[in-house]
């Protein structure tokens, strides 16, 4: 069965000196390239093989970044899927999206600590008695920004978790039109659609494709692994940045030639 993360090993493969993502502020820019991306994502996936108990869901807290990309990446590659968590969201509704998920270990963006002490401290109150959250201390993660938090607990479920399996991602509606509800995707669900995409608009290793998508929405993974399944690049522009058209024209259009769009919807 193809899987996002496969797609993504083939073009490392292939084009493995091109540059996979750029990250671009107007003031700082960064690159990585499919080679450099490749070995951060192979350490992201050894650290959850030590602490992840057969395909679990691994929720994510954080900005859009170069390093937030490699985690995803590393988290499909272990075999697990990734629940990505709206930093907009209140404490309860966070806190009850990984209490559904049944979420054992997440990755929380450092800089979004003091952001998050609430959800952590609503998540710890409300978990069954004798299960705790605790930070764990790993290099590879701390180096890209990141703090994962392990949940333990006393007493383990006898039956193997059979409900992650084949799945690439989880999303949360917002729950505007009612009670927000839980996605579950699976790699065969999407990969289809962004290898068919890739072939309407004939993507290449030269296209450049602007993530427009907020990592909460579906088109978020269709443009990153459109970019992935071609060996084209792809730009990270800070939300900040995208409020001021005039700045984020001049980014995508002037300095990283953006040659693929998707228009969000609002």
């Amino acid at each position: 069965m193809a899987t996002l993360d496969a797609l993504f090993d083939a073009t490392s493969r292939s084009f493995g000196s091109n540059v996979a993502v750029t990250f671009n502020s107007g003031s700082i820019q960064e690159h990585i390239t499919y080679n450099e991306l490749e070995a951060q994502v192979s350490k992201v996936k050894t650290f959850l093989k030590t602490v992840c108990e057969g395909q679990e869901t691994v929720a994510i807290y954080s900005k859009q970044s170069i390093s937030l990309v490699s985690c995803i990446l590393g988290v499909l590659k272990s075999g697990n899927c990734f629940a990505p968590i709206d930093l907009n969201w209140l404490p309860d509704m966070v806190c009850k999206f990984l209490l559904k998920l049944s979420v054992h270990i997440l990755f929380l963006e450092e800089d979004l600590l003091d952001s998050f002490e609430n959800c952590l401290l609503q998540w710890k109150t409300s978990l069954p008695e004798g299960s705790k959250v605790e930070f764990v201390w790993n290099q590879v993660l701390a180096n890209s920004g990141f703090i994962p938090i392990r949940r333990l607990d006393e007493l383990k479920e006898e039956k193997p978790n059979t409900e992650n399996q084949g799945l690439a991602y989880v999303m949360q509606t917002s729950g505007t039109t009612g009670e927000a509800k839980v996605i579950r995707v699976p790699h065969m669900c999407i990969v289809p659609n962004i290898i068919d995409l890739r072939n309407i608009f004939q993507v290449t290793s030269e296209d450049v494709i602007f993530l427009t998508s907020p990592y909460t929405f579906d088109p978020f993974i269709v443009q990153m692994f459109m970019a992935f399944a071609a060996g084209a690049r792809l730009v990270i522009v800070p939300d900040s940045v995208k409020m001021v058209p005039s700045k984020l024209c001049n980014i995508l259009f002037d300095e990283e030639r953006v040659t693929i769009l998707q228009v969000r919807v609002f």
